[in-house]
């Protein structure tokens, strides 16, 4: 009988030691997981409608929307939907400058199956001479990203391809941290 309860109790113990080690290491764990993110994707801006840019101070102030396909971790293919207003810096007077920063911008990711993910770009993130280098805040989404929070940059190159409407193309990667 001795035996029995000792058996018992050693079970018991080897349950709990067991449980505690997957809770110590997050596989019991509850609310957002950081993870890596990455999603390189090309695609095409311009402006939004026939009055998407406007001189201001020496600068054009636009108003751009951007849309892009490629891969990302945790999504599979995705589709990119982004508007950004984009001060173009002494526009006026050099009409082929790529200078300037983002005033507000914001992009969408959106998965196959539907699921989104929902960044805010940090204002005064820097455009210069076709390379681009901004910090969105991960502000949610939909489906399992419906409380994802983090941090992704936009690193990459853009080219204005017909500047006489600002019409251009732009191969970049989303890269930062997802928790979800």
């Amino acid at each position: 009988m001795l035996t029995k309860k000792m058996s018992g109790i050693a079970i018991a113990l080897i349950v709990v030691a067991i449980a505690a080690t997957l809770t110590a290491t997050g596989v019991f764990a509850k609310g957002p997981q950081d993870r890596p993110f990455n999603a390189p994707v090309t695609g095409v801006f311009h402006p939004d409608g026939p009055t998407g840019c406007a001189p201001d101070a020496g600068d054009l102030l636009c108003d751009f929307v951007l849309t892009g396909e490629g891969t990302a971790t945790h999504m599979g293919a995705v589709t990119t939907d982004s508007t950004w207003v984009v001060r173009i810096e002494d526009a006026l007077a050099n009409p082929a400058t790529t200078k300037g920063h983002i005033v507000s911008g914001s992009v969408t990711i959106t998965a196959a199956d539907g699921d989104t993910v929902t960044a805010d770009a940090l204002p005064c993130s820097h455009l210069d001479d076709g390379t681009t280098n901004a910090r969105f805040d991960i502000s949610g989404g939909t489906g399992r990203f419906a409380d994802a929070t983090g941090v992704i940059y936009r690193v990459g190159v853009f080219a204005i391809v017909d500047p006489s409407i600002f019409l251009g193309e732009f191969d970049v990667t989303y890269e930062g941290t997802i928790g979800y």
